[in-house]
């Protein structure tokens, strides 16, 4: 009887191996996808920092003389270049607006880890390490009435 319960035991430690390297697995998976999204909404913030500038350096030499040149037929020209001048800005500053937004939604790596260290914590007390007699009962596991 010793025998069958050592194998037993044995098997229940070599299941919970099974099932921790399992969640590892979950864990490290989830942290590559966060690391991912923070990675993406970098690239997108990067990418239109980097078209503002392109617009301000490229543009605004080509836009600002045919502007004026043709306000100018108008207006004075010192008014025709104040208007261009004022369209330009206000394009710069709405590309940085959007490119902010996107860098707020950056979490940095050790908020992720923190985050995902925390979540797990919280299921391991919640699900596994409570007495399931007087754990209450989880929406997941609450009958339909």
């Amino acid at each position: 009887m010793s025998r069958r319960k050592g194998r037993e035991w044995g098997e229940l430690l070599r299941s919970l191996g099974r099932a921790f390297g399992d969640v590892v697995a979950a864990e490290l998976a989830a942290l590559r996808d966060d690391v991912a999204r923070d990675g993406k909404h970098l690239g997108i913030g990067v990418g239109l920092v980097a078209a503002a500038a392109v617009l301000a350096a490229w543009s605004l030499g080509v836009l600002t003389a045919l502007s004026v040149a043709v306000l100018a037929i108008w207006l004075p020209v010192w008014a025709a270049i104040l208007i261009v001048l004022v369209v330009i800005l206000l394009v710069i500053a709405i590309l940085l607006l959007v490119a902010r937004h996107h860098f707020g939604r950056l979490e940095g790596p050790t908020n992720t880890m923190h985050r995902r260290w925390e979540d797990h914590r919280r299921w391991w007390t919640e699900r596994v390490l409570t007495d399931p007699i007087s754990r209450p009962a989880l929406d997941d596991e609450r009958e339909e009435p």
